[in-house]
């Protein structure tokens, strides 16, 4: 009996071509599911995993930073996509040459993950994309285009735009670990103005200045 069992199992081992045995890497994250049981365990340790094919998976998922990107005119994947235009306060609009978004799986909810996108890479495709569009111009559209000029309300927003976007990544399993933004841009007619308007300012010191000698 005892015979039969282990050529059993080996059996079912060749048939699985996966060994009944897997590698954690150290920039993986698993979850091991026991089909028999209906029971979900998550792996954080690296090293290997015996299991019993068929009855039993480990699912290995990269838990590396993934860098989401909006830049340029095209859309090359779903972690690279066109330019965010966003819409201020006064109805101005201004866009951000080049945004980043830096998420990864969050390590307590590898299950999550796995329930959430499926196995291997799932959660790269598409689920930032998703949401990070909405989240920043729900916060920088609060800002009027003096205002998003200024460090400090620029950095407020990106910090409310990041906290929105953990919000909705969460329940997927996933965290937002770092947003950076370039500076705004406007169209060329709002930025001839701006111009005008430091050329005036400029001019406007000098006269205050000769003014106060004079006196």
């Amino acid at each position: 009996l005892l015979t039969l069992l282990s050529s059993l199992y080996f059996a079912l081992r060749h048939v699985a071509q996966d060994g009944g045995m897997a590698t954690v890497h150290d920039h993986q994250l698993a979850v091991f599911a026991d089909h028999l049981g209906h029971d979900l365990e998550n792996i954080e340790r690296p090293g290997v995993q015996t299991f019993l094919p068929w009855f039993q998976e480990v699912y290995c998922l990269d838990r590396r930073p993934v860098e989401y990107i909006m830049a340029g005119s095209e859309r090359l994947d779903s972690n690279h996509v066109p330019t965010l235009v966003v819409r201020g306060r006064e109805g101005t609009c201004f866009s951000f040459a080049r945004v980043e978004v830096l998420y990864a799986l969050e390590p307590e909810a590898a299950t999550r993950a796995l329930l959430d996108s499926g196995p291997a890479s799932g959660f790269k495709d598409g689920i930032v994309d998703a949401y990070a569009r909405g989240a920043l111009r729900a916060a920088f559209g609060r800002l009027t285009p003096t205002e998003v000029l200024l460090s400090n309300a620029k950095q407020a927003a990106t910090l409310a735009a990041k906290e929105d976007l953990e919000r909705s990544l969460k329940r997927h399993g996933l965290t937002v670990l770092e947003v950076s933004v370039s500076k705004p841009t406007f169209s060329g007619k709002y930025e001839e103005t701006i111009s005008r308007r430091k050329v005036a300012d400029q001019d406007a010191f000098k006269i205050n200045v000769e003014r106060e000698q004079m006196l």
